[in-house]
């Protein structure tokens, strides 16, 4: 049990480091603002939020758990290889919000592409567990 909830928290602990490579300013974070009509200055004081955010990765993480559980994954090949399906199917319900909404394409790469590639990296810890 131990194991499986250290898996759990380390794999919303790596969604939440490349949340902050991926929205920083070298990468795709002056972009993201820009899109959104936000400033640096609009997320100052934004613990609320990031706390949020940090909760949602764990109930991600959770349920790539079960996931990787299911599918029996017990390698690094396959916990990429769940954790980009369910990357794929959040990309995928992600573009149909943003087609219907009529949201800019390039918020919903940017924001899509980080679900992706975090849910890949979280299949990843969680299958190495």
């Amino acid at each position: 049990m131990y194991d499986y909830v250290l898996a759990v928290v380390g794999g919303a602990f790596v969604a939440l480091a490349l949340g902050f490579v991926w929205y920083s300013p070298s990468a795709f974070g002056e972009t993201w603002l820009e899109i959104l009509g936000k400033s640096h200055e609009d997320l100052r004081g934004a613990l609320r939020p990031v706390l949020r955010s940090v909760g949602a990765l764990v109930l991600s993480s959770i349920a790539l758990a079960v996931l990787v559980e299911l599918t029996g994954a017990r390698s690094v090949g396959a916990g990429a290889l769940v954790g980009g399906a369910a990357g794929v199917l959040a990309a995928a319900t992600t573009l149909s919000d943003y087609l219907f909404c009529g949201w800019p394409l390039r918020l919903c790469a940017i924001q899509a592409g980080y679900r992706l590639l975090y849910l890949v990296l979280m299949g990843i810890v969680l299958a190495a567990r």
